[in-house]
């Protein structure tokens, strides 16, 4: 990269630096989701305290730790559905377990990349697991109840959802095949109704294996959340949107949906865990050259990014780790960065038992119809 163009790139993102503080200052839809002191506490100050604390684990080395290095048959039996497991840290997850005999299930939108993927990486490596494309389309929710019948008639056991896909700050409103805000959509929606159809297999599973998990992949950036109004944005309409602002309140409700799935479901076994991987250049907001630049391609924060490896280590920790369950029953553990529990700060640690049945309810009720 030239200097020109790396002097560009800073600028962009100083740009949407500015842009970000004078929406957290003036514009209703912003100010109603974050605020200027809870996005600098939940990014900024979370971003270099995990930079600090980081232990440069990789996804392969937590497998190493939990499976023995070379073991490549240790999680033959096991199967494991990833959403958005065709590139970034799903492709990442989804490479280690394979590796090590996991049967990997990809909920994906086009099985042929999902094969060439794969094919890619036979040829670099050995995979001793099975790989599954089944497809899904997750701003579309009447697709989610066809990927749960076509997995359920493989009649297999679920070890583990991991409910990795996302999308982050579309600079302009855009609506899902149902209408709604595209990041609550396919942030949220499409995984909390891929979660409550596979829920009794979960459920099965654990009695008849000891355990089950979900993994969500949650944010920093949630955290940046205070507050969530349920009628204005759950979703946000086009008068309400906000491309920083519905990225937090969704990564927030992703949090929100683990935290309340690991205090129902702890004692069926079933083990839920929300986690923030780190600050990675994956592609994640590629649609919005102002955040790329200031997040991702630009200088002021970029002592802080983790390689792609790392960033999937925690969540193969939260789905793997023999500590989780531990830490599940004994200190109520279900955020995570780092390979290590977390206290969550924001709105999702605040949410009342009461907020969450709300949020459930509502989400359940533009749900129901395609379940």
């Amino acid at each position: 990269m030239g200097c020109w163009d790396a002097l560009a790139i800073e600028w962009e993102g100083l740009k949407y630096y500015k842009s970000v503080f004078a929406r957290l200052i003036m514009d209703p839809a912003t100010k109603a989701k974050t605020s200027f002191g809870q996005m600098f506490r939940g990014i900024v100050v979370g971003a270099h305290y995990e930079w600090l604390t980081n232990p440069k684990k990789t996804s392969e080395s937590v497998v190493e730790e939990v499976c023995g290095k070379g073991n490549y048959d240790a999680l033959k039996g096991k199967v494991v559905i990833i959403t958005g497991a065709t590139n970034g840290l799903g492709l990442e997850n989804a490479r280690c377990l394979l590796k090590y005999g996991c049967h990997v299930v990809f909920a994906m939108r086009n099985k042929e990349k999902a094969a060439k993927v794969v094919a890619e990486m036979q040829a670099k490596e050995t995979l001793t697991g099975k790989a599954t494309f089944i497809n899904i389309q997750l701003d579309d929710l009447s697709t989610v109840k066809p990927f749960v019948q076509e997995f359920l008639a493989m009649n297999l056991p679920l070890h583990c959802l991991i409910n990795n896909a996302g999308i982050m700050a579309p600079p302009v409103y855009r609506a899902s095949k149902q209408g709604l805000e595209s990041q609550f959509a396919i942030n949220n929606m499409s995984h909390y109704l891929l979660t409550h159809l596979l829920l009794p297999k979960l459920k099965e599973t654990a009695q008849t294996s000891g355990e089950a998990r979900i993994v969500y992949l949650g944010s920093l950036a949630g955290e940046a959340c205070w507050n969530i109004d349920l009628d204005t944005s759950v979703p946000s309409g086009p008068e309400f949107y906000s491309d920083i602002g519905d990225y937090t309140s969704t990564k927030c409700i992703d949090m929100i949906h683990a935290r309340h799935l690991h205090d129902k479901h702890t004692k069926d076994k079933i083990f839920v865990c929300a986690v923030h991987p780190g600050i990675i250049n994956s592609g994640l907001g590629k649609d919005n050259p102002g955040l790329t630049a200031a997040f991702y391609a630009g200088s002021s924060l970029k002592h802080t990014h983790k390689s792609q490896a790392e960033g999937a280590a925690t969540t193969m920790y939260c789905a793997l780790s023999p500590e989780v369950p531990k830490k599940s029953v004994t200190e109520g553990a279900w955020w995570y960065y780092n390979c290590q529990p977390q206290r969550c700060i924001g709105f999702a640690s605040k949410a009342t038992p009461e907020f969450q049945e709300k949020l459930e309810a509502k989400c359940w009720d533009l749900a129901k119809a395609y379940a």
